[in-house]
């Protein structure tokens, strides 16, 4: 799983970076107002690139014991919509991304 894991991690990240180093200039080609949202697009392909890489450590525990991730599930709900509608009060839609990336780190 870990060798796998690993491979997810690379590929994601191979395809990820680019798009957080270039973030700005590809949503100017759909318009100039798009420029500014480049971190919150590198925000939320960051909290992307630790689910995917290790949404692969839960299959065991998944085939394990299938009561736990439902109430893992529940309790990252609830953290996630605390989160976004705190953090969105006081930095906006960075506000709101940032919570995604708290809640996928904690979960």
């Amino acid at each position: 799983m870990r060798a796998v894991c690993r491979w997810v991690f690379t590929f994601q990240l191979g395809i990820s970076l680019p798009l957080v180093i270039f973030a700005s200039p590809l949503l100017g080609i759909f318009n100039s107002v798009f420029i500014a949202s480049g971190a919150i697009l590198a925000i939320i392909l960051l909290a992307e690139l630790i689910d995917g890489s290790l949404v692969l450590i839960e299959t065991p525990l998944v085939y394990n014991n299938p009561k736990i991730p439902p109430l893992l599930l529940g309790f990252a709900l609830i953290v996630e919509a605390i989160s976004i509608s705190i953090l969105s009060l006081h930095w906006g839609l960075a506000g709101a991304t940032l919570g995604f990336l708290f809640t996928i780190v904690m979960l």
